[in-house]
């Protein structure tokens, strides 16, 4: 009975704790969290694989900025310091800065010279190990006031931050959270504020998490008067009412966090043994993101290596909604964040207009595969005799274009716009070529669903009875015994073959769209090669998959 009792007070101690105390926290190792030094403010990598953060680890005592990427899961590099943000200590709103997803760009706050207003925002590119000279981003989102702790959404189109009134190195108040959505490659629209339920009290340390719907952010609206973190998601209808995320809200100011890619863990600071520490806890369901799909790699020039500097647009393809446009980095590399739930088209065009593109179908409406894939992508020169592959083009056996495949119809379009000299050739493949005995009376889409093997003929006789010597005749003669009986019962007329090849119908199809579009119809040839070109055999339905293709072939 005692034991009985003892156990009945355990539980009711363990619900009634904290949500905090509950939730898995773990300290990230030594290699970042120096013994006895404080280290604060930490914004995480899109990939949780590079991490900015401050700590006190010098001879001064004095916090500086400081770059770090993992070589192992639990394990980082020794940590660089960010020079080009160090030399402006004195100047900066320490809180005030985060890493891009992608890692490429750090946002920083700043009241150094050269600036718009007071505290201005600022950034610094990563070119090689190396952080570049920092910018300022201009008006109109750096105002006469002050401007800080910028958060730009992962595709890049959206950066939140706020405008306070009053900003020193570690304070600051009077503050509203507004955002700014990108004009070009340089320039920010006029900024809006966010809604007035969401700007109550000083909000500070705005957060757009992965999938840029969902933010975090800090205010003292709460009745104790300290910053607390609250979370706000954003929908067609607009910004719903934020609430407070309470398993780390406490006694203390909270209003730092950083969530990657992935979206169920969470970054921030906690003391341990009276100094600062970064640790990592699970992210409650409740406050989690959208699930993403984190898509990285290189485009590269085919035959050189070289980075090619292009554009990756994504498009959902249930709604034609255009739902992201990414440039890659100088480098070549690039970061992408697809939202789970939808199919999407996937596609990546040279700036310099003089190669050929990529695209591909996404569907991340059922499981996904490696679950981030690093695609590394060469693209041809558009030259004579190149050949390049429409993968999301995909034709029924009537030529019906869809969606997808109007998509890649269009970029063809474009191509040829770019380059008006050059024509080309649209050749279609397939897999097999059928041939079918009873084609007057059957729907031969049907056969199309049964094995190559099959033919109208035998499909709608399969139940017919055959003696023992029949089943040896050849396929020849026991079709003839079968046409002979269905015939006699369905009083049809006698049976024929023919070869079904529906590839050249197709070509002529997809060239038709483009003429209708305004390509001349002497700069495009349409061929139909049906199964005469396999590139694999026809071995497994993904070998068939691969056969089955349209490719655009440079011809002058």
């Amino acid at each position: 009975m005692k034991k009985q009792l003892f156990l009945f007070f355990c539980f009711l101690f363990l619900i009634q704790l904290p949500v905090w105390a509950q939730v898995p926290t773990k300290i990230l190792p030594r290699d970042i969290n120096i013994p006895m030094c404080n280290q604060v403010f930490p914004s995480i990598r899109g990939d949780a694989k590079a991490l900015v953060y401050m700590t006190d680890y010098t001879n001064s005592k004095r916090l500086h900025i400081q770059y770090a990427e993992k070589k192992g899961p639990e394990s980082w590099e020794d940590p660089v310091k960010v020079k080009s943000i160090n030399l402006l200590f004195e100047n900066n709103y320490w809180p005030g800065y985060s890493l891009t997803y992608d890692g490429n760009y750090i946002y920083f706050t700043s009241q150094k010279y050269g600036g718009r207003g007071k505290y201005d925002i600022w950034f610094t590119e990563k070119k090689g190990t190396v952080w570049a000279d920092p910018l300022n981003i201009g008006m109109p989102v750096n105002s006469e006031t002050n401007d800080g702790s910028p958060s730009l959404s992962a595709d890049g189109q959206y950066l939140y931050f706020m405008r306070c009134e009053s900003m020193g190195y570690n304070e600051a108040s009077g503050c509203k959270l507004f955002v700014a959505k990108r004009k070009n490659d340089w320039m920010f629209e006029e900024a809006e504020p966010l809604p007035d339920f969401i700007n109550q009290g000083n909000c500070v340390s705005p957060k757009i998490l992965p999938d840029g719907q969902t933010l975090i952010f800090a205010s003292d609206k709460a009745e104790a008067g300290n910053l607390d973190l609250y979370l706000t998601k954003k929908s067609k209808e607009g910004w719903s009412e934020p609430i407070p995320i309470d398993f780390m809200n406490d006694e203390h100011d909270n209003f730092y966090v950083s969530v990657p890619a992935r979206g169920d863990l969470i970054y921030y600071v906690k003391t341990y043994k009276e100094k600062e520490n970064i640790v990592k806890s699970i992210l409650p369901e409740a406050f989690r993101p959208h699930p993403m799909i984190q898509i990285t790699g290189k485009i590269v020039d085919k035959d050189s290596d070289r980075p090619l500097k292009a554009a990756i647009r994504i498009q959902n393809l249930e709604d034609a909604s255009q739902e992201q446009v990414i440039k890659n980095h100088s480098d070549g590399s690039y970061y992408v964040l697809i939202q789970e739930g939808a199919k999407y088209d996937f596609s990546v065009m040279a700036l310099d207009k003089k190669h050929n593109f990529y695209a591909k179908t996404i569907d991340l409406t059922k499981d996904f595969s490696p679950k981030n894939p690093n695609w590394d992508i060469k693209l041809s020169k558009t030259q004579k005799g190149e050949t390049f592959r429409l993968n999301t083009v995909c034709l029924s056996e009537d030529a019906h274009i869809d969606q997808a495949s109007e998509q890649d119809l269009k970029r063809v379009f474009l191509l040829l716009k770019s380059n008006p000299s050059i024509k080309i050739e649209i050749g279609v493949h397939t897999d097999s070529v059928y041939y079918d005995t009873l084609y007057q009376t059957v729907n031969f889409e049907e056969n199309l669903q049964a094995e190559a093997s099959n033919d109208s003929l035998l499909l709608l006789t399969e139940n017919t009875s055959l003696t023992d010597s029949q089943r040896e005749m050849t396929t020849g003669e026991t079709e003839a015994i079968l046409a002979d009986s269905f015939n006699q019962e369905a009083s049809l007329p006698p049976y024929t073959v023919r070869k079904i090849d529906p590839t050249l119908e197709q070509a002529e199809k997809l060239k038709a769209f483009l003429v209708e579009k305004g390509v001349p119809e002497n700069f495009i040839q349409a061929q139909g090669y049906g199964d005469r070109h396999k590139l694999v055999p026809n071995t497994s339905l993904e070998n068939r998959k691969k056969n089955r293709r349209v490719e655009i072939k440079i011809l002058h």
